[in-house]
């Protein structure tokens, strides 16, 4: 047996070791293995199955723990009950239309992303926790700067007389092609930008700035429209979102105008106008194509689609490039309901929870800036999704838990606020709640007429 095996397999048995022992932390390994998938170019983890061993071994971990934890698991599941209606209704079209190798590819990696995001929602709970999650996604996107600097690979197309050079990873299935990679380093530009601006980890706010300016490096290559638009929209969204206006308003200029400068391809704006002229563009005319045959599978199999990853494999010569048909065609009507029914459940939840943690700013101003910057993730992917199918991804189902994420950690703190202070309730609209006290919260006044907290005897 190779040498290389044997170290990978001493690793394997080392991280399952440790995460049955720190399933915290073992979860945010996992994100990090399923964005960066580096079993794409290294066939020897493939081989020892290195992600789903990892996963199982979280699932066990977090079964091992459940009498401890299982206010935070049942929280974390009930969390998750869009994903998880999404996925059921993955395998009732994956059955229906027969089981074939591009439906198990999917059900497996969109199985082991739900195993670890309900891992991430069970552990991370604490500020520093919460550092360590977002950490985690800036580093996994450096692993791709790092390959764009050291060993870049590039696809030629052309358009009318003008070649563009594009950034390209062929041996790489998770984020080799272009458009997808572009996606992915807007979403962390986003991430990037609120952990800096937070206030809460000022150590590592010139670093998450670096890492901000090589994400935008790696986008400029890629040279991908649909990303572009994405990322002007989602920077206005963020922009609205984020406390320190005027400083995003600066780094924000300073950002594209150094990049556009310096780093752009000299056809970058070239081909941004080559959307005007769709004709002359193989790409956008194949695109067309292919949401025809989408449209007519929608028409044909409205209830059930043709099965999960089935639209490559049966119906037409490429994936459908649009993940709102890509889920009606593949789970019919439903899914495309449920798709929708997670932007908005997600928002929700980033909502709730920046709302619930107003009054405690010192504290989680991490959790409210990340929220800002799930809000323009969520706008960058929603305004993407019209050219890009990335409706079973793991990064977007990972982004769109990132909401819950922030919703559980709120309503555990405010918890934990309730246990400090007896009789002080949670926040709500139920009769009693802090922001209805006439229903029923008992107020005592002061001679000045003044809301006071009752006071507790003490020694005379």
């Amino acid at each position: 047996m190779p040498r290389r095996i044997l170290y990978l397999l001493g690793f394997e048995i080392a991280s399952v070791v440790g995460i049955l022992f720190r399933p915290d932390w073992g979860s945010i390994y996992l994100v990090l293995l399923l964005i960066t998938r580096p079993q794409d170019d290294r066939p020897n983890m493939q081989d020892l199955h290195f992600p789903m061993v990892m996963t199982l071994a979280l699932g066990f971990s977090t079964l091992l723990r459940f009498t401890t934890r299982s206010a935070q698991i049942g929280a974390a599941v009930r969390a998750m009950a869009v994903p998880l209606a999404y996925f059921f209704l993955m395998v009732v079209a994956a059955v229906i239309n027969g089981f074939t190798p591009a439906s198990q590819s999917e059900l497996v990696t969109m199985l082991m992303t739900l195993v670890t995001i309900v891992g991430v929602l069970t552990f991370i709970r604490t500020p520093n926790q919460l550092a360590a999650f977002i950490g985690t996604l800036l580093v996994s996107g450096l692993y791709y700067v790092k390959m764009t600097i050291q060993n870049p690979n590039f696809l030629r197309s052309e358009i009318q007389d003008t070649t563009f050079v594009r950034l390209e990873f062929r041996n790489m299935t998770n984020f080799g092609n272009p458009n997808f990679l572009a996606l992915l380093m807007v979403l962390l530009i986003f991430v990037g930008l609120g952990f800096a601006v937070s206030g809460q980890r000022k150590l590592f706010a010139l670093p998450a700035l670096a890492a901000v300016t090589g994400y935008f490096y790696v986008f400029l290559k890629c040279q991908s429209r649909g990303a572009t638009l994405a990322l002007v929209a989602g920077l206005i969204v963020f922009w609205f979102t984020q406390k320190h206006k005027a400083l995003m308003l600066v780094l924000g200029t300073i950002l594209l105008g150094v990049g556009l400068t310096f780093f752009a391809p000299e056809t970058f704006v070239a081909r941004l106008a080559s959307i005007t002229n769709y004709s002359a563009d193989a790409s956008l005319t194949g695109r067309l194509t292919l949401w025809g045959d989408a449209l007519h599978t929608i028409a044909s199999h409205p209830l059930t689609g043709v099965g999960p990853g089935n639209f490559a494999y049966r119906v037409s010569f490429n994936s459908q490039h649009q993940t709102y048909l890509q889920a009606a065609s593949e789970l019919g009507v439903f899914g495309l309901v449920l798709l929708l029914a997670l932007y908005v459940s997600s928002i929700h939840s980033i909502f709730v929870a920046r709302n619930m943690l107003k009054s405690h700013q010192h504290d989680w101003r991490l959790l409210r800036s990340f929220g800002g910057s799930l809000y323009a993730c969520l706008t960058a992917l929603f305004v993407q999704g019209f050219f890009t199918g990335f409706a079973y991804r793991e990064f977007f189902i990972t982004m769109i838990a990132s909401g819950y994420l922030c919703r559980v950690i709120a309503e555990e703190a405010m918890a934990g606020e309730r246990k400090k202070v007896p009789g002080v309730p949670l926040p709500g609209i139920l009769p009693g709640s802090a922001i209805a006290p006439g229903w029923g919260a008992p107020r005592l006044s002061n001679r000045h007429g003044a809301g006071t907290a009752p006071r507790l005897p003490g020694p005379s």
